[in-house]
C-alpha cells in the first residue's frame, strides 16, 4: 500500500524518534511529496527526512500531469502548499494520504 506523508506527520515522526521504524512497516510504501520536502525547515528534521530518501525507505513525488496539477491548483485556494500536493497526489493515484489536518482537510 502506497502512503503519501503530509508535513506534520514527518515531522512528529521524527521529533519521537520513530520515524525510521515506522517507514520500515512492512506492505507499505512510503512517499512525500516535493512540496512537503521543502516545508521540513528545521536542519536536524531535514537531516534526518534526506537520510530516509537517500536509503530508500522513503520516496520523493512530484506534483505530475493535468489532472493532479488541476486539483492542486483548485486545493491550493484552501489547503497550504505541502497538504494541496499531497492531497491531489495522493487522490489522483488512489494512494493512502496521512495527515491529521483534520477541520482544513475536510473542507
Amino acid at each position: 500500500m502506497d502512503v503519501l506523508l503530509d508535513t506534520n506527520v514527518i515531522i512528529d515522526l521524527i521529533e519521537l524518534g520513530c520515524f525510521a521504524r515506522v517507514l520500515g512497516i512492512r506492505g507499505f510504501r512510503f512517499w512525500v511529496v516535493n512540496n512537503v520536502t521543502r516545508e521540513i525547515m528545521r536542519p536536524s528534521q531535514r537531516a534526518v527526512l534526506q537520510e530516509e530518501l537517500r536509503r530508500g525507505a522513503l520516496c520523493e513525488t512530484y506534483v505530475e500531469g493535468i489532472e493532479e496539477v488541476e486539483v492542486y491548483v483548485n486545493l491550493r485556494a484552501v489547503l497550504a502548499d505541502g497538504e494541496a500536493a499531497s492531497l491531489a497526489v495522493a487522490a489522483q493515484r488512489g494512494w493512502t494520504f496521512a495527515t491529521y489536518e483534520k477541520g482544513r482537510t475536510e473542507r
